[in-house]
């Protein structure tokens, strides 16, 4: 079942009713077209409602459009956009998760549900905020949003684009944290670690990571729309806290989830090699009495069983105590290096200007 077919399903639970994000995403999938139509559509709508209030009172001509303006109606895509692709990434997880807790198949099925929907009240609740935020701004300091823009119309306008364009701005950061520690739930329910079958482990980080390396792409973009707001430079200082930032989020939205099960996986192997050193050293205490007492017609046996051990040994020192797949490390480090480019750039250019 996907994320907003669930969502859907849980839509009568007066304990569990889905947020209005949920229901829009669930809107979305349901239209005669595909969600690649969609966004753009909707991005082609945030357009024009960012530049509505410069035209109605003609700062610029009607149709025209301001590069500084283009990225503001980029949030709410983007933003909302992470959530829902993040919803769905958070379904096939599940989905696989669930092979290596079926004795917690009830308790799974809920947490899972509540990985991919949130719930109606807080969602309400951060939206609000976000309206009356920009409500009480635009009421107290009118050119606040708008500089140039001075009529009540305008105005109007300039205020429903920013709630629209900041919408799901706490609405991400909520979502995260929510999902992160049903994450850490999640890993919570898995009983004995078999550190030979950890394919099913490797899903949910699958998803920490893609956590990850969604918030390297808002921060940076929020970069690139602080240099072209400011284009003669941002500040040296300013830039390295916004970097720092920026790795901050994506490596703690990446690790602190999977930080229980890599002690357990951790606990596991280090048992598994004192268990094997113990067996290693018995193997050898055997054999040093078969040879003081000349009995050597068993030696081909034990040699076999200490080379067993020394290889089992080396086997278990070989396998990883963190849940992911290598792939998923090589994405993330590489999507690190986007602020870094930022960075570079935006301190060239400030030199050369």
């Amino acid at each position: 079942m996907g994320p907003m077919k669930r969502a859907a399903s849980q839509a009568s639970s007066p304990d569990y009713a889905p947020s209005w994000p949920d229901r829009f995403f669930a809107w979305l999938e349901r239209l005669p077209w595909p969600l690649w139509v969609s966004y753009p559509a909707l991005f082609a709508l945030n357009v024009g409602l960012a530049h509505s209030p410069v035209w109605v009172d003609r700062v610029i001509p009607a149709g025209h459009l301001e590069p500084t303006l283009m990225l503001p109606a980029l949030w709410f895509v983007l933003q909302g956009g992470l959530v829902h692709y993040l919803d769905h990434a958070a379904a096939q997880a599940a989905e696989r998760f669930k092979v290596g807790i079926e004795e917690h198949a009830e308790r799974s099925e809920g947490l899972s549900t509540r990985l991919q929907t949130m719930p109606a009240r807080p969602v309400a609740a951060l939206s609000a905020l976000v309206i009356v935020s920009v409500t009480l701004v635009t009421v107290t300091n009118p050119q606040a949003l708008y500089p140039e823009v001075e009529s009540v119309l305008g105005r109007v306008l300039g205020a429903l684009s920013f709630a629209v364009g900041f919408l799901f701005a706490p609405i991400l950061f909520y979502h995260t944290v929510r999902q992160l520690r049903i994450v850490s739930e999640l890993y919570s329910l898995v009983g004995s670690v078999n550190l030979f079958d950890l394919e099913p482990l490797y899903s949910l980080s699958g998803l920490t990571a893609r956590t990850g390396m969604g918030w390297i792409l808002v921060l940076s973009l929020n970069l690139v729309q602080n240099a072209l707001a400011r284009p003669f430079g941002l500040g040296f200082g300013f830039l390295l806290v916004s970097l720092g930032l920026v790795f901050f989020s994506a490596l703690a939205a990446f690790l602190l989830p999977l930080l229980g099960i890599h002690g357990r996986l951790a606990e596991e192997k280090s048992r598994l090699v004192r268990e094997n050193a113990r067996r290693l050293r018995t193997a050898l205490n055997e054999l040093h009495q078969r040879a003081d007492g000349r009995m050597f017609e068993e030696f081909a046996g034990f040699k076999q069983a200490i080379e067993a051990l020394i290889l089992f040994n080396d086997e278990i020192k070989k396998v990883p105590t963190w849940p992911w797949q290598p792939a998923i490390v090589r994405a993330f480090a590489s999507a690190l290096i986007l602020p870094l480019v930022i960075f570079v750039v935006q301190q060239v250019i400030s030199r050369i200007l």
